[in-house]
């Protein structure tokens, strides 16, 4: 059935009207015991626009009811804003000037509302793209501070491993010294001591 609405809309395009009611109202017929939400209301759509072009004005009307209520049952906003329009200018043709400005009002309505939820999603949609963006930037600084503290942290390790070497050696070297220093006491002394006993025993002769 999905099909025959779909090659009766093609036909319809082409101003093949005989052709299009052909194929549109066995799927019609269809449709009345099983539904579809997409091409339902498209089907019933179609015929009143055929009837609106045939000029059978009333029948038109009851085709655009059919299907916008159809529709409005599904929830197919874009639909339903397409058959009021439709149903508004046949409302106008049948002399109906109250009900053609309350389709007219109804269908301003629902394009202000479809034209507020868009724009709603699309400043949803910036901001969650802002957001992705603004969440990429922050990880890529935390990244490079993370970097920055490790080589800060890497820095300080070997500038401590640098210092702990150099007082070992200072230490080293020191200890070196005192060691050599005590040497060179002990042989002075020793010498000193020569130096007395040879005195003394030059002091006996």
């Amino acid at each position: 059935a999905g099909c025959r609405v779909s090659l009766g809309k093609a036909y319809f395009d082409f101003g093949k009207t005989a052709e299009a009611k052909s194929v549109l109202l066995p799927a019609i017929r269809f449709y009345e015991t099983q539904a579809d939400p997409e091409y339902t209301p498209t089907a019933w759509g179609l015929m009143g626009k055929m009837a609106l072009q045939e000029a059978h004005y009333a029948n038109a009307e009851t085709f655009f009811k059919k299907g916008f209520a159809l529709a409005e049952s599904y929830g197919r906003r874009e639909t339903m804003l397409s058959l009021l329009e439709e149903l508004a200018e046949t409302q106008q043709k049948l002399n109906k000037p109250a009900e053609a400005l309350a389709s007219f009002k109804m269908a301003y309505a629902l394009r202000d509302s479809m034209t507020e939820e868009r724009r709603l999603s699309l400043i949803k949609e910036m901001q969650t793209r802002f957001d992705v963006v603004q969440k990429d930037k922050d990880l890529q600084i935390s990244q490079i501070e993370l970097r920055q503290r490790t080589r800060q942290k890497n820095n300080l390790l070997l500038l401590a491993l640098l210092l702990g070497v150099l007082s070992i050696s200072i230490f080293i070297g020191l200890r070196g010294r005192m060691r050599a220093n005590k040497k060179i006491a002990a042989q002075e002394s020793a010498l000193q001591q020569q130096e007395i006993r040879r005195l003394e025993q030059e002091n006996k002769l």
